[in-house]
């Protein structure tokens, strides 16, 4: 194998890889779903302490 080749199959299974490891972003979902007032029972306690969450309470078992 002479040292051209070696050099182009070094890029082009670096090109590869960073393909592969560059995917799209992840985002976040469109829709927000909220279960308010579902029929829900907690062995735990009801906490709304946590960043982010925008409810009334959750279950914190």
């Amino acid at each position: 194998m002479t040292t051209r080749s070696r050099i182009l199959g070094i890029l082009a299974s670096t090109a590869l890889v960073v393909t592969a490891l560059t995917g799209a972003p992840a985002a976040a979902a469109p829709t927000r779903y909220e279960a308010e007032n579902a029929p829900a029972v907690c062995d735990g306690t009801i906490d709304s302490n946590w960043a982010g969450f925008s409810g009334t309470g959750f279950c914190n078992t």
